[in-house]
């Protein structure tokens, strides 16, 4: 980001948070932003262009050293009393005697010309890296469970691929600049002072390009759409983050790119719940098959079944645990599944299942089943 982007634009409001916002309530802020936002899911006219915005702002925000001198260069700038080239120029602070001043090297290389808009030739920074991008991406629970590969449509600067990103025609290299020997700066002197100038002849990078490409005209960046295919490993839980290093905002003249971070949400199952590197899902099993007991098939989240031998007198609600049929661990190996019986009444009995139901209810015992609760609720009356 340029001194002038930050004078220009309060990332405070395009966010919509106060200047004292925690972390915590930043991310959540931005997250509900961009999901709201995001070109893929909202077609809207100017929504790319606000989700651009949120994403810059949230970039600078969340970083604490770009948002200590976004801060004090908001705040340094106001300050000022204008920017249209007249009066108070930073640059010609002066120190003790003998010691030398770079403002710009003070404020972390922001570029003062701009800044206060004093005239003469617009000055360039030397190579930097380039921002990291943040997306979400969701993936279902199968996908989850084995790993898989998603397509990524980016659209932004990227790194100019005639170039590679130095500015120069292909079959040329930048050169040296030789007035400040490739250091950007070059000292003068006055009255005992000395003071540190961007270099006249290559705006500050160190380099002269000579033969521009022509694909780019010399920035070393292109606005174009890109594809990227980004790898989930299996196991992954919700809401983890991947970095993609190099895959982010490209550097400015040659800098390397930032990475892309992506943000994992595993949508919900319509059978199977996470818990942890456990699986569990609620099987529901006949009257009979809980009182006599059976081997009934139980589905396994790899898409196959598993037998399970319920015991005689099996209650409701009781839980079983299947060993490595759970959840792919992220370290190797999986979790277990656990088995939650549900015991079915039957909905549609013919006449003379009733009967023998009947018949079956004036043989077995008739113990009230509620009596221990009833009980202890009326101890908690004395």
């Amino acid at each position: 980001m340029s001194a002038k982007d930050y004078l220009e634009k309060d990332y405070y409001s395009i966010l919509g948070v106060s200047k004292d916002v925690d972390d915590a309530t930043l991310k959540k802020k931005y997250r509900k932003l961009a999901r709201e936002l995001h070109p893929d899911t909202n077609k809207e006219k100017g929504a790319e262009d606000k989700f651009k915005a949120v994403s810059e702002a949230y970039d600078v925000l969340s970083d604490p050293k770009k948002r200590t001198e976004y801060d004090q260069m908001r705040t340094y700038g106001a300050s000022a009393g204008g920017f249209n080239g007249g009066g108070f120029d930073p640059r010609n602070m002066q120190g003790q005697s003998g010691f030398n001043v770079n403002l710009e090297d003070v404020l972390g290389g922001f570029n003062l010309g701009d800044l206060f808009g004093g005239g003469g030739t617009r000055r360039q920074q030397r190579a930097r890296r380039g921002s990291d991008l943040e997306t979400e991406v969701s993936i279902s629970f199968n996908e989850c469970l084995e790993g898989t590969t998603i397509p990524l449509t980016l659209r932004g600067q990227t790194t100019c691929n005639t170039c590679k990103g130095s500015g120069a025609k292909p079959g040329t290299n930048p050169k040296k600049c030789s007035a400040c020997n490739g250091s950007g700066q070059t000292m003068r002197n006055a009255g005992g002072f000395g003071f540190a100038d961007t270099c006249s002849v290559c705006y500050g990078t160190g380099r002269i390009i000579e033969q521009k490409d022509s694909n780019c005209n010399g920035t070393g960046i292109v606005n174009e759409t890109r594809t990227i295919t980004a790898r989930i490993p299996a196991g992954i839980k919700s809401n983890s983050k991947l970095r993609l290093k190099g895959k982010g905002e490209p550097g400015g003249r040659g800098g390397e790119a930032g990475d892309l971070i992506l943000n994992v949400i595993v949508k919900e199952d319509e059978i199977f719940e996470r818990d942890g590197d456990n699986v569990r899902i609620t099987v529901p099993v006949r009257y009979d098959e809980a009182v006599f007991g059976a081997q009934i098939a139980v589905p396994v989240p790899s898409g196959t079944t598993v037998t399970l031998k319920i015991p005689a007198g099996t209650q409701n609600g009781r839980a079983f645990r299947v060993k490595n049929e759970g959840m792919t661990k992220t370290i190797g190996g999986k979790g277990d599944l656990l088995v939650k019986v549900e015991v079915a009444v039957p909905q549609n009995m013919s006449g003379k299942a009733k009967d023998l139901l009947r018949e079956f209810a004036t043989e077995v015992t008739h113990d009230n089943p509620r009596a221990e609760i009833i009980a202890l609720n009326a101890r908690r009356k004395r």
